[in-house]
């Protein structure tokens, strides 16, 4: 569905003067510097995944997501969306490309919202038939039934972002990019919108490119998660490859009377345990997931009783910061 082979992104920057004298020369002659955006990068995404595309500012996240868009050229390299190149067939491109930025509206601020819904259908080009019931269909499974009426300018923030995604969605684009889509929201309508937009991806089928700060959104919406840096990919694969590659493993922590010598003991040889050790006086269990709880729990408790246990899954901060770390 979209495929970046070798893709590079370079920019010329006018290099100022330094003082009056060298303004003056650089009217006269300027000198440039180059940027590097993007180096190199190659990335494919199948029809119907989410990715979360994360980096810190100035990584090149924008710049792919603008080239993905058809609204910049690449400098080198090979671009393809849904079959056709984004830049030179944009018009076609575009009629099949969703956007939603959680800081900025599509929709018309004295209209009311389903104004902006008809009038989006037409600008895609979208059949009148059936499109009362597409509209009812989207109101429905982003639960705006009964914001249609209402002038934009009275919704709520949360009411707003559902508003653009029923946009976005509405003519069923083939790829939707979403930039923070749930800035400024709170806990319980992030967890709405983030159902939301599962759903109806997955419904669609639609392939979704997800940029955003708030590591939540990546990690309850990605299938997959792309880390870029500097304009280069230091990383493309699953959340858990990333946890297990980098040494983040899920733990099981355990009240026991024996201590971590004993328990690393008894453990000795019991595959998917990584690493035994004690914090705050609890015994954590390092282990690689699947069976391995069960295994570690059957194997210990013959041989002392277990007062508490709880788990704990490294969230997504701890294991950027260790890849950023790495990567520096």
């Amino acid at each position: 569905m979209i495929v970046l082979e070798g893709v590079s992104k370079r920019y010329r920057v006018l290099e100022p003067g330094r003082g009056l004298g060298g303004f003056v020369r650089s009217l006269v002659k300027p000198r440039y510097r180059e940027i590097t955006a993007l180096d190199n990068i190659s990335l494919t995404v199948p029809q119907g995944q989410v990715v979360g595309y994360i980096g810190p500012n100035g990584a090149g996240k924008s710049t792919t997501i603008k080239i993905i868009a058809g609204i910049v050229r690449p400098s080198a390299g090979r671009v393809v969306v849904a079959g056709r190149d984004p830049f030179r067939q944009r018009t076609a491109h575009q009629l099949e490309l969703g956007v939603v930025m959680g800081h900025r509206t599509r929709l018309f601020w004295d209209l009311p919202v389903l104004e902006s819904l008809r009038y989006h259908a037409k600008v895609y080009r979208l059949s009148q038939s059936g499109l009362d019931q597409r509209i009812g269909a989207m109101a429905r499974q982003f639960g705006i039934e009964g914001l249609l009426s209402q002038p934009v300018r009275q919704l709520s923030l949360g009411q707003r972002v559902r508003c653009d995604l029923a946009l976005a969605f509405l003519h069923h684009p083939r790829v939707l990019l979403l930039d923070e889509p749930t800035i400024g929201l709170d806990f319980d309508s992030k967890a709405l919108l983030r159902s939301a937009i599962r759903q109806v991806a997955s419904d669609l089928q639609t392939t979704v490119i997800l940029t955003s700060h708030d590591l939540d959104d990546v990690e309850a919406l990605s299938d997959r998660i792309v880390l870029l840096d500097e304009g280069r990919v230091l990383y493309d694969g699953t959340l858990r490859q990333l946890r297990a590659q980098h040494g983040v493993l899920p733990e099981l922590r355990l009240r026991l009377e024996a201590g971590a010598d004993q328990v690393r003991a008894w453990l000795e040889g019991l595959g998917g345990v990584r690493e035994v050790y004690t914090h705050d006086g609890w015994v954590c269990v390092a282990h690689e997931g699947g069976g391995a709880p069960a295994a570690v729990l059957a194997r210990l408790l013959p041989q002392t009783p277990v007062r508490e246990m709880t788990t704990h899954e490294p969230s997504i901060e701890e294991v950027l910061r260790r890849v950023y770390r790495g990567a520096r």
